[in-house]
């Protein structure tokens, strides 16, 4: 039964840091999402572009990140810049 238990824990160590791993993204995304909507209503009347437009810029950069790694490494490196600037 040791080896079983060995495999158990193993199993439980890493759904327990998926978990750890996914909740922290999730609390990311929501902090960011939180500063978008704070200034969604700013950034549309300094780019003079509709608000509506402005929704849809998330999903467009998710999907280009989805696709192209540079992209998602830049995204990534300006969201840590803006989280690490918020708190610094």
């Amino acid at each position: 039964m040791g080896w079983l238990e060995d495999i158990i824990g193993k199993i439980m160590n890493v759904i327990a840091e998926t978990v750890r791993k996914f909740t922290a993204y999730s609390m990311v995304l929501f902090f960011v999402g939180t500063i978008y909507g704070f200034y969604l209503d700013k950034i549309a009347a300094f780019t003079q572009v509709d608000k509506n437009i402005l929704i849809f810029v998330p999903v467009v950069l998710a999907i280009l990140a989805y696709y192209v790694t540079e992209i998602a490494i830049l995204l990534f490196i300006l969201l840590l810049g803006l989280i690490v600037g918020v708190f610094l």
